[in-house]
């Protein structure tokens, strides 16, 4: 199964995040938007894990979460990946403890939450100027989902929780 670990976007988030996102969704510029009931914060993207692999997948991610505790999060501003000028992917930024990310995620992990896919690249700056203006509520992580991705026959992608990874 494709597998990810996210931390969950607490309801009043979301909303904030559509709000301010929702002027610069309009028109036909390439975008394949990610819709709001999917967005999370990737902290770890595991690829496909064989069936008989998850359980200790899933414990090695519990075992993380527990280490790390509780962080405190607020999405603020955005970006575009790999650049604004040739986004494949543009993105809300995530505010959190440094070490505290570092010590949970990979190091050249950049906590995000995906708000879009460009094919082929395309010149988002002016998506990524209006995203500086995100800032949403601050909230407190008590844990981590351990998240499979499933296509589904409508093209966007299904996403189903493994597992509840809480912190300690």
């Amino acid at each position: 199964m494709r597998l990810f670990v996210a931390v969950p976007l607490p309801g009043a988030v979301r909303a904030q995040l559509a709000t301010a996102v929702e002027p610069i969704r309009g028109g036909d510029d390439g975008a394949r938007w990610v819709s709001p009931r999917l967005w999370h914060v990737t902290v770890a993207f595991l690829g496909e894990v064989p069936d008989a692999d998850v359980p200790a997948v899933q414990a090695h991610w519990a075992e993380r979460a527990r280490e790390t505790g509780p962080l405190e999060l607020r999405l603020v501003g955005g970006g575009a990946f790999p650049d604004a000028r040739r986004a494949r992917v543009l993105w809300a930024g995530v505010d959190v403890d440094l070490r505290a990310w570092t010590a949970l995620a990979a190091d050249d992990a950049v906590p995000h939450v995906t708000l879009a896919r460009y094919r082929p690249a395309q010149d988002v700056r002016p998506a990524v100027a209006a995203l500086a203006a995100v800032r949403t509520s601050a909230w407190r992580c008590h844990g981590l989902a351990l998240v499979e991705s499933r296509p589904s026959p409508d093209a966007e992608r299904r996403y189903v929780r493994v597992a509840t990874l809480p912190a300690r």
